[in-house]
């Protein structure tokens, strides 16, 4: 198994822990010292109710504490699989309001090789 899918292996298992099941699908880019996570999971049924403005904030409040547990415990899971140090990852909240992929980017210490 390549390291990049050991690392999308790893990182879905991740995510099914936090949210109780996994993605329809992870996939890994990387460019220069920039690693790009493309996540698109299951629609959940119930935040389609949530359609006004109180709604959609209590769905970016929700996945913010999702991405930002995840995004934690992925740091560590790519420092160990790619022996990378994370300097920092980034996620836009908005993204939560679309039923698409959802784009993590996590920050290197060094080029990838």
């Amino acid at each position: 198994m390549n390291k990049y899918a050991a690392l999308n292996h790893e990182l879905s298992k991740l995510y099914k822990n936090i949210s109780g099941k996994g993605p329809k699908y992870l996939k890994t880019d990387a460019v220069e010292n920039i690693l790009i996570i493309k996540i698109n999971w299951y629609p959940e049924k119930i935040f389609s109710n949530f359609t006004t403005s109180d709604g959609q904030t209590i769905i970016k409040k929700t996945y913010k504490h999702i991405f930002s547990k995840w995004g934690e415990e992925a740091k560590e899971i790519i420092e160990d699989v790619l022996n990378y140090k994370v300097t920092d990852f980034y996620y836009d909240e908005n993204m939560a309001l679309s039923e698409n992929e959802k784009i993590i980017i996590f920050l290197l210490d060094k080029i990838i090789e």
